[in-house]
Order: structure tokens, then sequence, then C-alpha cells
């Protein structure tokens, strides 16, 4: 998985500069840049290496999205195919692609009708109908008979909240701007100037909509603009996620730094404004490409002190790494200490523990688990994404052989931290308190590890 997330990530590489060259006719030296400004990019290289799908989805996407574009500009027909075909694989790997899909559908829609081509119209349905529309449904109906709900199970885990979830959201994608869109503010207001002064006494909206009509590259931005739009709100509306580099935004990162190289080639090759707003272009530029080293490695804890959120922080890789192999040891750990394979253990980080123990797993936040994750719980939006819903006694009722509660290792035994009178009387009924001296030697860490383990009958 590792493997397929980097040669997605040159694959992206590859597809962003056919994109900026071909499309949106950016100039070569700026192209380059281009490539290297998402190259060291924290979010992109971050989770080429994770094992996770993000980079995959992110091809898929912006592949899509590449031949969409190769297909209103040349009329290619098979362009069209393919990017129906791709973003039908974007969907099988994130339910998001099911929202980019209907975003694509949109500008395809309005660029038909804005030009007037009716001769194309019903062949291009059938092309989404034989390429996107049937296969979805097929699955869609598969995936529902199979696990009984619209969307998946994560998705219910990670929401469910109101205004609270969604404030979060906003912080999450204020941090990102900040950490990784700020400098850049000075070239969108410069070409922002630029624009109004251009349509001068005319209204906005025509000015607009005669552009599209007549200048292919106009409509590719605002077609970006919108994507940007329309996914940052998802991502508001979902509250944002926990895992460090912003993970949310990487599937966008693509577009929203190809819409930055179109406004910055506009700026550069016009030659637009003064000596001192060129300087102020060519210095923002350089803070852009500054602050994108910086945040994305370990000098940022050199300059900044340790914020209460990680997010878009080198530190949080660290965090994540931190975690990675501590549970890649407590999963060996176990793996060595069980009884047989039908013992099972309730934790709140399924994944490395499920695949180093083998045993099965009980998530305690229901991100395998429809019960939980279908819970009503208040306030959700003040915890992590991922982490506000459990019912401790549900999972006490289900006695699993082991019980995490604590990952850190100590010098000493731990206490059993007290959640509830009926939670608490159950786990003191049928569950001993355990420890054990471990060595993380991938975190060059030793100490004692203390977890429950079921009471012999």
């Amino acid at each position: 998985s590792q493997i397929v997330g980097i040669l997605s990530s040159l694959g992206i590489i590859i597809y962003i500069y056919l994109f900026s060259s071909k499309i949106l006719k950016i100039n070569e030296r700026l192209s380059l840049l281009l490539l290297l400004l998402i190259s060291l990019s924290g979010p992109f290289a971050t989770w080429a290496t994770s094992g996770m799908e993000t980079n995959l989805f992110t091809f898929f996407v912006n592949c899509s999205f590449y031949y969409q574009f190769l297909f209103l500009e040349k009329r290619y027909r098979k362009s069209f195919i393919l990017s129906l075909f791709l973003i039908f694989l974007a969907t099988l790997t994130r339910p998001e692609g099911f929202g980019i899909f209907l975003i694509q559908s949109i500008i395809l829609i309005y660029f038909l009708h804005t030009r007037d081509l009716k001769s194309l119209k019903k062949i291009l349905i059938k092309y989404i109908l034989v390429f996107y529309f049937f296969p979805f449904l097929i699955y869609f109906i598969w995936r529902y008979l199979y696990f009984g709900f619209l969307l998946p199970n994560t998705y219910y885990a990670k929401t469910g909240g109101g205004y609270l979830q969604w404030i979060r959201g906003i912080k999450y994608v204020l941090y990102f701007g900040l950490h990784f869109l700020l400098p850049a503010t000075p070239l969108f207001i410069i070409y922002l100037v630029s624009f109004i002064k251009r349509i001068k006494h005319s209204y906005i909206f025509l000015f607009i909509n005669e552009r599209i009509k007549n200048d292919f590259e106009v409509f590719t931005i605002l077609t970006f603009i919108f994507t940007i739009i329309a996914f940052t709100l998802y991502i508001i509306f979902v509250g944002g996620d926990y895992m460090a580099m912003y993970r949310f935004f990487v599937p966008i990162l693509p577009i929203i730094y190809l819409l930055l190289f179109y406004v910055l080639n506009k700026l550069w090759i016009e030659k637009f404004g003064t000596v001192r707003i060129n300087l102020l272009i060519r210095i923002s530029v350089l803070f852009l490409f500054a602050g994108t080293f910086i945040q994305s490695t370990p000098i940022e804890k050199y300059i900044f002190s340790k914020p209460g959120i990680l997010h878009g922080t080198y530190r949080g890789i660290l965090f994540e790494r931190w975690n990675s192999n501590r549970l890649t040891t407590i999963g060996k750990f176990f793996q060595r200490y069980k009884k047989s394979n039908n013992e099972s253990i309730a934790t709140d980080a399924i994944g490395a523990i499920s695949f180093y123990s083998g045993l099965k797993v009980y998530g305690l936040h229901g991100l395998v688990d429809p019960y939980i994750a279908h819970e009503s719980i208040p306030n959700i939006g003040n915890g992590f994404a991922g982490h506000e819903k459990y019912d401790y006694k549900y999972i006490l009722d289900k006695k699993p052989t082991y019980i995490i509660f604590d990952r850190e290792f100590n010098d000493r035994s731990l206490v059993i931290p007290s959640y509830s009178q009926s939670v608490d009387s159950l786990i003191r009924k049928n569950y001993d308190v355990k420890s054990v001296l471990l060595n993380d030697r991938l975190n060059k860490e030793k100490g004692i590890f203390t977890f429950l383990q079921l009471k012999s009958k």
C-alpha cells in the first residue's frame, strides 16, 4: 500500500504538470516551480507514504479532472470516458468521489448549456450511464445490502453533531490556511484588484458569463474555485479531521496550487503593476515556499512553540509515528501473549493492534461497530473527530479477553480509570489488572504497560 501511495503521488505530479502546461498554459518555469511546491508540501508528502488511500484517491480525482477538461477543450470522447472511469475508481476508494462526480456533472451541464452543444448531450448521457452511473448503482446496491447503511460506518462514527462539529471544521480549515496558504494572500488580492479594474463598470456576473463563454482558461479556473469551495464546505460539515498534516485537504491540494500558480502566471508574465507590486509578488512567492518548507520539516519546532493542535506541524507527523510504533509494539506483544486466536481485544486504536495481534478487535469509538457509530452523543465537536462516541457497557457485555485503556509506558502499574458506577462494577467483577515490562524499540522507550484481562472461569 505504501508503494501504491508513492506511485500515485508521482502520477499526481506528472498530471499536475500536464494540467499546468496544456490546459492552463502556465509558463514552463512556473510549472516546474509548482511541482517543487507540491513536492515540498507536508500534507502531500506525509500521506504519500502513509499506506492509506489518501493519495490514491487524490490521483484518481485530479486525473479525472484533467481528462474532463481535455475533453471539454478538444472534444476527445475517449478522454471523457477515461474521466468517468477514473472518478468511478475514486468513488470506490472514498465516498467523496461521488460528490466530485456531482461537481463534474454540474460543470459539464453548464459548459454544454453556455455553448449550446445540444448534439453532444445525448451521447454524453449515454457515456455517463454506461461508464459511471450503472457500475456505481451495482456497487452501491451490493454495499447497501451487505452493510445496511447508505454511507460508510466511519462517517456515522465521526459525525452526528451540530454547530460544535461545524465550528471544529471551521477551525480545521482556518489552521490549514494559516499554515500553508497565508503567504499567498497578497497574490490573490493583487489579482482581484486587477480583475476589478478590468471589468470597470460592467456587471460582474455578466462579465464573468461572457468570459466563461469565450475563454476556456477562465472557465477552468472558476471550476477550480467552485470545487475548492464545495469540498471545503464538506470538510466543515463533517467537522474536519484529527490526523496530522491536513489529510482531508490533500485531494484538492493540487487544484489549490494550480489556481495559485495560474494567478501567479497572470501577474508575473503580464508584468502587472508597479515595481513595488512586482517586488511584493516575488516576496510572497518566496515566503510561500519558505513557509511550506519550514512547516513541513523539523525546522518548525525551532521557530514555533508547540501548539495545542498538531494538525499541520511536523511534530504532528512525529506524534503519528510515535503512535504507530507504540501500537505495533503492543500488537506484537499480544500476538505472543494470547492463548488462542479465538480471543479478542477492546481498544480505541484498531488498525495496527488488529494486524499484528491477529485478535478480533472491538473498537471503543465505533469505527468498526455500527451500534456505537449510530449512537447519539451530546456535544459532538468538542473532542477529536472519530473519538467522541463510546458505550463502554456495550463493549463490556461482549466480554473481550483484553481491554487496552492506556498505551503509555510507565514506571509502575496504572490504576484503572473510573468510568461510571455500572461500568466500574463490571470491570471489577470480570477483569484483572495485568502489567508487563515492554521495550518499544522503534520509539526507544521502555516501561510498564497496563491492561485488563478477562478473569478465568
